[in-house]
C-alpha cells in the first residue's frame, strides 16, 4: 500500500492472489492514456497462470471459473469483449476483469497488468453511486468486499 502524501510505500504482506479486489494505477495502454484516476478490479489469474474467455465463461488453467460475482447485462454479444484466447501471464503481471463484465476497461483491452501499479487490496466499499438514479445507494454502504 502507498501512504497518502507522503508516496512511501509499506511492506507487501503477501503477493497478489486470484479473488484479490486490487486498486491501481491504468497502464499507458488504456485508451486515451487517462492516469489520474486510479481503477478497481479483481485478480483472475496471476504469472504463469493461462486465462482464456469463452463465450462470457472464464476458463483458469483450461478450468471453468467459479465465478458468482461477475454480471453480464448486456443481452448482445460482442467477440472482443466476450471471448479471446488462452494467454499465460508473464512474470511480474496479474490479469483483472471488472465484475460487470459487459462494462468494464480491463485486462481483456489492455493486458496483463503490471504488478508494479497495483497500490494494495480493496476490502471494504465505503460509498456507493447509483448513476441511473442519480443517488447514493446507502445499503451498500459500507460493506465488505467479497
Amino acid at each position: 500500500a502507498r501512504l497518502p502524501l507522503i508516496g512511501r510505500e509499506l511492506p507487501a504482506l503477501r503477493g497478489v492472489r486470484p479473488g484479490d479486489i486490487v486498486i491501481f494505477e491504468p497502464p499507458a495502454a488504456v485508451p486515451g492514456g487517462r492516469r489520474s484516476n486510479d481503477y478497481i478490479k479483481r485478480v483472475v489469474a496471476v504469472a504463469g497462470q493461462t486465462v482464456e474467455m469463452r463465450h462470457r465463461r472464464l476458463f483458469v488453467d483450461g478450468q471453468p471459473g467459479h465465478e458468482p460475482y461477475a454480471v453480464h447485462r448486456d443481452p448482445a454479444s460482442d467477440p472482443l469483449r466476450d471471448s479471446f484466447p488462452p494467454l499465460t501471464v508473464p512474470p511480474g503481471h496479474c490479469f483483472v476483469l471488472g465484475d460487470n463484465r459487459d462494462a468494464s476497461d480491463d485486462s481483456r483491452y489492455w493486458g496483463p497488468l503490471p504488478i508494479s501499479l497495483v497500490h494494495g487490496r480493496a476490502f471494504i466499499r465505503y460509498f456507493s453511486w447509483d448513476p441511473h438514479r442519480k443517488r447514493v445507494r446507502l445499503e451498500r454502504m459500507p460493506s465488505r468486499l467479497r
